[in-house]
């Protein structure tokens, strides 16, 4: 037998059981009653999009560390292959030619890494003002949240 919904701040050492009949009591336990999923449906779902956004948000950073990877490695690359390109063309073993062109290329390589590491900015921007529209509209929707319970559950032969 369980009597529930009983006040959260209800005593262990306050619950006494009697009765009438043939049945004895062999035990009681008090337990509490956890509501960990809110009841609104509403509230769920926008919990649901806010770790949703909060993934994309991390994937972002993840792209954002390796394309910032990407500009270094591109850089280091400019730096030590301009070198070797001009002292070959200065040696003679290499066409100015080629070393203008390869420039270029490391040139173009590392405008689009800066370009798309500014593009995940915005992207990372925008998805923080949406997680925090909904984190906003989250806390306006949350009713006075379902309290946790305490109930009486009662062994009875």
């Amino acid at each position: 037998m369980t009597v529930g919904s009983l006040p959260w701040d209800l005593h262990s050492d306050s619950v006494r059981v009697s009765g009438r009949g043939s049945a004895t009591v062999q035990g009681v336990d008090i337990r509490t009653e956890r509501h960990t999923r809110t009841p609104d449906a509403a509230v769920a779902d926008l919990t649901a999009q806010r770790r949703d956004l909060e993934t994309g948000l991390a994937e972002l950073a993840d792209f954002d560390r390796v394309e910032g990877d990407r500009i270094e490695y591109l850089q280091t690359l400019s730096r030590r292959g301009g070198r070797e390109y001009a002292g070959a063309v200065a040696s003679g073993a290499a066409p100015a030619e080629r070393a203008i062109e390869w420039g270029q290329t490391i040139a173009a390589s590392l405008t689009t890494a800066l370009a798309t590491r500014r593009e995940l900015v915005e992207q990372r921007r925008l998805v923080q003002e949406e997680l925090d529209r909904l984190i906003r509209e989250i806390s306006a929707r949350i009713q006075p949240q379902v309290p946790d319970r305490r109930e009486v559950a009662m062994s009875l032969r």
